[in-house]
């Protein structure tokens, strides 16, 4: 009996946390890298219990017309965490259809004396507006299930993302994104703003 309480309130305390850090997130649309490659930085304002703050640096790559991946590296009240995605949009934005699509990642996080190993699946759908005055906005939503291991044990959560990207007529080499992401169970709650800039091999940015 003993040992059973035990683990429920070892398992709460990390369930609480893990909710609280605040790390995961989706980040982008349907749509794919302007050019080759962008690089970008991403803060982020978890809202899990008490607040905190996380920041983080990222890679894209184009890979073809409905592929890309994306490497992040990040730091804040969670004391590290990294991933690597893929996201596949085989149904690309076109007339009056929506983006559709579905983005893969790995995680790897260190929360306190945790380390916390994650597999995150969420489909998404996208659609572009284009607008004289505003730009083009390219609002979206996704559903995520996410696959968490720690220390020998396992449990799952989920999420759900809702975001724009932001093309600034005024501000041609910087796009810019604004997510919230809401735990529907056992995941993170957060406020993730990016920016991004987009270049190639060849021409730079």
């Amino acid at each position: 009996m003993n040992l059973s309480k035990s683990l429920f309130f070892t398992l709460l305390t990390f369930t609480s946390s893990l909710t609280w850090a605040g790390y995961l997130s989706l980040g982008e649309s349907g749509e794919m890298p302007a050019k080759e490659y962008q690089i970008g930085v991403a803060p982020q304002i978890a809202l899990n219990n008490d607040e905190g703050l996380n920041a983080a640096v990222f890679l894209d790559k184009a890979w073809d017309e409905s592929t890309s991946s994306r490497f992040m590296l990040g730091a804040g009240e969670v004391d590290f965490y990294g991933s690597g995605s893929v996201k596949f949009v085989p149904f690309p934005d076109f007339e009056r259809q929506p983006a559709i699509g579905f983005k893969a990642a790995l995680w790897h996080a260190r929360i306190g004396d945790e380390n916390v190993t994650t597999v995150q699946l969420a489909p998404l759908v996208s659609k572009k507006y284009e607008t004289s005055e505003y730009g083009l906005l390219i609002p979206y939503a996704a559903y995520g299930i996410s696959f968490y291991e720690y220390e020998g044990d396992s449990t799952t959560g989920e999420q759900f993302f809702i975001g724009t990207d932001w093309r600034s007529p005024q501000i041609e080499n910087i796009n810019f994104t604004a997510e919230w992401a809401v735990s529907l169970k056992d995941s993170t709650s957060a406020l993730t703003f990016l920016a991004t800039i987009p270049f190639d091999s060849k021409s730079g940015f």
